[in-house]
């Protein structure tokens, strides 16, 4: 039978419907569904396939196509209200979601809005093929970039690992980062609020969350998405290789796949990944892709074998001022040079060390930057940085003396 996927408007063929089943219940003797008239509209094809409708008693109801035949058609229905079909439409719940209430029924509807029939159910005891799968959305377009579940011995309902849920969160996150940064001319240092994701859904039952971007740029979402699907390629066939012509996507390739794959020692032994970066891996729909430990292991192999053939990267130890920072690449230039060299920049980590850059900014004192960067860098890449200490006094401050160790007691010599 067709995907699931057939219950969205733009893909939706009448022949993809399910036949009528025979509903092992007692009809539902109740008056609430008398007649069925659509309040507000989410998809239809021919056929109204998901709506709203007010019950005889005016509460709000979700209906959903199941299955028809030449004189009815057959809808899941579920009471609702604003905050489902918000999230509904928002992408945060998927259909199989809003219609699982404490209550759901079977309702037959005839050609003129009359129910024909209807049966209180369990959403559980709907045929496999009645409604979509749990993760279909209500649009393609709402579609989450890319989806991770965890899986595993010792992940179950009750008993989430903490460390798994920062796994699947930091390894996604990481991923997207370097695949940005390797598609992005050579040297240029990453946006700061670019390299956020939003989680759109989130099932600790199972750890599972879904991504999007934040990013409104689409051409640049595009092609991360393309960059990842080739990663999840990668990691489902053995015999796929990654063409020569672009180490840098490469290695950020190999990194993505090590990133979310998981780990020796990790709670969860199994990561399945969904969405459209999924999708588009394998050319189906839906499209799921296992990450083991195995996987993991093979990326870190291929990536040892790359660092072996990797030249050494420059690095760079002097002591400045620095007197310019931008904030939102993040990147800061070190001026004023003791060996009297040119100016030169550093692009860093924003969490690890602007407090520090912002103090030795402001604070107008010198320090000394340790940095690398690879061949065909600009900007060298931040590795450390710390204060050095001063003999005369600072004017601005009144610091005669800068130590390194944040648990000095107050009693400092300050002028």
């Amino acid at each position: 039978m067709a995907s699931r996927r057939r219950f969205y408007a733009r893909d939706f063929q009448p022949g993809d419907l399910m036949p009528l089943w025979e509903i092992h219940a007692k009809q539902w003797s109740g008056q609430n569904f008398l007649q069925v008239a659509p309040e507000e509209i989410f998809a239809e094809f021919g056929q109204l396939l998901t709506f709203t409708f007010r019950d005889s008693f005016g509460n709000l109801s979700l209906a959903h196509l199941c299955a028809s035949d030449l004189d009815r058609a057959r809808y899941a229905v579920a009471p609702t209200d604003r905050r489902i079909v918000r999230e509904l439409l928002s992408g945060a719940i998927s259909v199989r979601d809003a219609l699982d209430q404490p209550w759901t029924w079977v309702v037959d509807v005839g050609a003129n809005g009359s129910v024909l029939s209807s049966w209180a159910i369990r959403i559980t005891d709907f045929p496999p093929d009645a409604l979509p799968d749990p993760e279909v959305l209500l649009y393609p377009e709402l579609e989450p970039m890319i989806r991770l579940r965890a899986t595993g011995d010792r992940v179950r309902v009750g008993a989430i690992p903490a460390a798994t849920i920062r796994k699947i969160v930091d390894g996604v996150e990481y991923a997207y980062k370097g695949i940005r940064k390797a598609i992005g001319p050579v040297g240029a240092p990453m946006w700061r609020d670019a390299n956020v994701l939003d989680a759109q859904q989130l099932r600790f039952g199972s750890v599972e969350i879904a991504f999007r971007p934040t990013s409104a740029n689409v051409q640049e979402n595009q092609k991360i998405e393309q960059v990842l699907a080739r990663a999840l390629k990668w990691a489902f066939f053995p015999d796929f290789r990654l063409s020569d012509d672009n180490p840098r996507e490469n290695r950020a390739i190999l990194e993505a796949v090590k990133w979310m794959s998981p780990g020796r020692g990790e709670r969860a032994t199994r990561i399945e990944v969904t969405g459209r970066v999924a999708e588009l891996a394998l050319d189906a729909s839906p499209g799921r892709v296992l990450l083991t430990r195995k996987t993991w292991k093979r990326a870190h192999l291929q990536l040892r074998r790359l660092a072996i053939r990797d030249p050494e990267p420059e690095k760079l130890s002097v002591v400045g001022r620095i007197r310019q920072v931008d904030e939102d690449f993040p990147a800061f230039t070190l001026r004023e040079r003791e060996d009297r060299g040119v100016d030169v920049s550093f692009t860093f980590d924003l969490e690890e060390y602007m407090d520090d850059v912002h103090d030795a900014q402001l604070g107008g004192y010198r320090v000394l930057v340790t940095g690398e960067r690879s061949p065909g860098e600009e900007l060298f890449v931040l590795r450390r940085m710390k204060p050095v200490h001063q003999e005369e006094n600072d004017d601005s401050l009144g610091i005669t003396d800068i130590d390194d160790d944040e648990d000095d007691d107050d009693d400092e010599d300050i002028t």
